[in-house]
C-alpha cells in the first residue's frame, strides 16, 4: 500500500496535529458507542501510535495492537508507547488479510480509507477479521479537496 503523506519527522508532526484536532470527536464517538470490555482492539494504519495510545485510554480492552506498513512509524510508535505494556505494534499492510493477530473484538481505522485503492473492498475484508459480535469503526472526513495551496476537509456533523 502506498502512503500519500509518508516522510518521517514531518509526517509524525502532521499526524500529531491531526490526532489532536480530531481526538474530542473520536472520544465522543467511542464513548457513545462502546459499552463492553474488549479482549483485543486493533488500530489500522496506526502511524506513530497517537490514536492507539488514545484508544487505550478511552476503550477498556485487555490488549491493543496497532498495524501499519511503515517501519519508521512502527519504530516511533514502539518508542512512544514503551511504558504501556498492553500496547503492541506490528508491521503489516492493512489491505492484506489475515491480520497478524487473533480476530478482534474491535477494529478501528481513522483517516485510512483515502490511502487505500479499494476502500469498499478493504472495509469488507476488515470485517472478516472481527470476532463474533465485533465492532468495526471507520472514522473519516466526509470530503477532501486538494489544490496547490493545501487541502480542505469537510466534516460531517
Amino acid at each position: 500500500m502506498s502512503y500519500v503523506f509518508a516522510g518521517r519527522e514531518i509526517a509524525v508532526k502532521r499526524l500529531k496535529k491531526l490526532h489532536e484536532l480530531f481526538l474530542p470527536a473520536t472520544k465522543n464517538l467511542l464513548l457513545a458507542s462502546v459499552s463492553k470490555k474488549a479482549s483485543l482492539l486493533v488500530d489500522l494504519g496506526c502511524g506513530p501510535g497517537y490514536t492507539t495510545r488514545a484508544l487505550s485510554s478511552i476503550i477498556n480492552a485487555d490488549e491493543y495492537v496497532g498495524l501499519d506498513n511503515s517501519e519508521y512509524f512502527i519504530d516511533q510508535a514502539r518508542e512512544l508507547s514503551r511504558d504501556l505494556p498492553q500496547i503492541a505494534y506490528k508491521l503489516h499492510d492493512v489491505t492484506k488479510t489475515s491480520f497478524p493477530v487473533q480476530k478482534a473484538d474491535m477494529i478501528y481505522a481513522r483517516f485510512l480509507l483515502t490511502h487505500v485503492h479499494t476502500p469498499k473492498r478493504s472495509i469488507l475484508d476488515w470485517g472478516t477479521q472481527l470476532s463474533d459480535g465485533g465492532l468495526l469503526f471507520v472514522e473519516e472526513t466526509e470530503a477532501k479537496e486538494c489544490a496547490n495551496n493545501g487541502c480542505k476537509m469537510t466534516i460531517r456533523k
